[in-house]
């Protein structure tokens, strides 16, 4: 074989190889895309209460209310001047942020002054047993409701608390709301306390309402007259406080108010 041919068939065969390599070489040429998702995380909710106070008449005039809503644990209300068979009443705004939430109230009486201990006081056997042992809280009853309209008055058909199912039915004595603690007013009790609702939701404006009686109150909701003439009352003070704490409901189901007082 001439030596030309030789070289024509190693030239194939190179040419064979070179192929081969490229054709190796091209089988990763696919379409293709990718993509990078950053900054991923988790954020906790959260359970926010603003809480207000709502006006309304009162039959001795004598309330004063500070009608602006925010958390400065600022005074609500007073009351000034109270005779027996006076009777007032208002309403607490309470609004939640951004989740769903049980809502619970305590109510606790800091101070009972005596203030001047005047000479019918005394007449009416009113003992010099401290500036903070008071009778006044022994005459006031109180009562809450659901003011399902945000009026601020008790209006017939509005779910009334006057203390009927578990005590006397004339209303709640500070005595008597010492001892209960936390209370519902928002959360699967039943019947409910206060509100009614089994939960606040977000966003959306409730109202409860409370009312005092400078005497008994009778299952409408009306203020009794007391018996006698309440003497050992007379400059006495009532003062306190009132908490609202709101709880998330979501994977809560069996929270109760009750429980905070445990």
């Amino acid at each position: 074989m001439a030596i030309t041919s030789w070289v024509r068939i190693l030239a194939s065969v190179g040419m064979i190889i070179f192929a081969g390599a490229v054709t190796a070489g091209a089988t990763g040429a696919f379409f293709s895309d990718s993509e990078t998702s950053n900054a991923n995380s988790f954020t906790a909710g959260s359970v926010d209460l603003s809480i207000g106070s709502r006006f309304s008449s009162t039959s001795n005039g004598n309330g004063q209310f500070a009608l602006e809503t925010d958390n400065a644990g600022r005074t609500l209300y007073t009351f000034i001047d109270l005779k027996p068979g006076d009777s007032g009443q208002g309403a607490f705004d309470l609004m939640g942020s951004s989740n769903e939430a049980f809502l619970c109230a305590k109510q606790t009486f800091t101070l009972m002054p005596e203030n001047d201990r005047i000479e019918t006081e005394v007449e009416a056997g009113d003992l010099s047993d401290g500036d903070q042992n008071g009778e006044l809280q022994s005459y006031l009853q109180f009562a809450i409701y659901s003011d399902e309209n945000e009026n601020g008055v008790f209006d017939s058909g509005e779910p009334l608390n006057v203390n009927g199912d578990l005590g006397d039915g004339n209303g709640f004595t500070s005595a008597e709301i010492a001892a209960a603690g936390w209370i519902s007013a928002a959360d699967p009790t039943a019947p409910n306390t206060w509100l009614i609702d089994s939960s606040i939701l977000p966003g959306e404006s409730y109202s409860a309402g409370f009312m005092y009686c400078f005497g008994d109150f009778d299952s409408t909701g009306a203020c009794i007259m007391p018996a006698g003439d309440q003497n050992d009352a007379q400059t006495d003070g009532l003062v306190g406080s009132i908490e609202f704490q709101a709880v998330q409901s979501r994977n809560n189901s069996s929270f109760t108010c009750s429980s905070l007082n445990a």
